[in-house]
């Protein structure tokens, strides 16, 4: 159980349940569509599913904090030699974005998968940036979703467009628990964010130009450097339009 911005005591761990029904959902693409879908995509997205997840769960169940962003996690380490949950994550996610980079064979350089290793490290963290309002992150993942369906659908090939599914799975699970969540009777968590984000952006990379890639690493760079500045929230709750998006559906508006 953890408090949500309100102090509700919620149980924050909801998101281990859309990563399982996507887990389950990327199984059957890849036994069932073998002949359309590169089943290396497949394994790489099971397993950021799973340990993006696991990496989460501990961050969630963790009973130190996890360090307060970038600057936190090397303030606890070089200060107080202490390895936070939060840079666990971190380095975990890091190693493993790169593992399934490998694992999906999209790069032909070390510039090209370092690139593609730090965009789905940042997206996680991105999303997980957003996950402080219910329903935020699911409301970033469905607008990402729709951009990068719409835009691989209007200007890249059908077969980059069957690519797309990969993220489907995924933001599907969590949208069908958008509901419960907007009525504040659970939290995804960090279990259910990171994995999300993760797949997104390597949704991305696996349909994305070179120039687009580069774009979206500065974007995300920018965003995680900046939330180290200023709150995502504040800046939400001063723009109008942004606020009332932020709001919809919510039982409690901010």
């Amino acid at each position: 159980m953890k408090s949500n911005y309100r102090g509700q005591q919620l149980v924050a761990v909801s998101g281990l349940l859309s990563v399982l029904v996507a887990l389950a959902g990327t199984v059957s693409l890849i036994v069932n569509f073998e002949e359309s879908l590169r089943a290396k995509h497949g394994m790489s997205v099971l397993l950021l599913l799973a340990t993006f997840c696991v990496l989460g769960f501990f961050d969630d169940v963790s009973p130190q904090e996890s360090g307060g962003g970038f600057v936190g996690h090397l303030k606890a380490l070089l200060r107080e030699r202490k390895v936070t949950s939060g840079l666990f994550k971190l380095l975990g996610g890091l190693g493993i974005s790169a593992i399934a980079i490998v694992v999906a064979d999209v790069t032909s350089t070390w510039v090209q998968l370092i690139r593609a290793v730090l965009i789905v490290a940042c997206s996680a963290n991105l999303l997980n940036l957003f996950d402080r309002a219910p329903g935020r992150a699911t409301k970033v993942s469905i607008v990402w979703w729709v951009v990068l369906v719409g835009s691989v659908a209007l200007w890249a090939s059908p077969s980059a467009l069957v690519s797309t599914v990969w993220a489907s799975a995924m933001v599907g699970a969590t949208v069908g628990l958008m509901p419960s969540e907007l009525l504040e009777r659970h939290m995804q968590g960090d279990s259910g964010v990171n994995a999300l984000g993760a797949i997104i952006g390597f949704n991305t990379v696996l349909v994305a130009s070179d120039q687009i890639e580069w774009l979206l690493l500065v974007a995300l760079l920018g965003l995680n450097l900046l939330s180290e500045r200023v709150s995502f929230s504040s800046l939400i709750a001063r723009n109008q339009v942004l606020r009332r998006l932020d709001n919809m559906g919510s039982s409690f508006p901010r």
